[in-house]
């Protein structure tokens, strides 16, 4: 599946836009709404841990494996640090991963054009405090 230029792009993802709603109490609430699904690379950093588990040293830090998401750069309306990616799949239509899934960094990489080309994107496993 290629979307732009010559990179092939094997998986697709959905995206979620937060949207804020207000509760009869007043108090702001945020949920996450399908936007569209897009398509991807997805890969795993070399930085990382080469298992990639998760390492807890309790009660201190939390290490959450970084996954790295590539999109065309006709996107970047789509891919903002406020969204959230969902999904997962592989050209097959599987799911892979089911996330839910925050965007942390988002860098652009530009063309010999001087045109933006890609998005590197940093994705992290959310984690809700019970």
């Amino acid at each position: 599946m290629a979307a732009v230029g010559f990179l092939r792009y094997p998986h697709t993802v959905d995206i979620h836009i937060k949207t804020v709603s207000v509760n009869p109490a007043g108090q702001k609430f945020s949920t996450f709404v399908y936007n569209k699904t897009i398509p991807a690379i997805i890969n795993s950093p070399e930085s990382q841990y080469s298992a990639g588990a998760v390492v807890r040293t309790a009660p201190y830090q939390d290490f959450i494996p970084v996954v790295q998401m590539i999109v065309a750069g006709s996107y970047a309306n789509t891919v903002i640090n406020s969204s959230r990616v969902f999904n997962i799949k592989d050209r097959y239509g599987n799911v892979l991963e089911t996330g839910p899934y925050e965007i942390i960094t988002i860098q652009a990489k530009y063309g010999w054009n001087s045109k933006k080309h890609h998005l590197v994107a940093g994705l992290r496993t959310v984690v809700e405090q019970a």
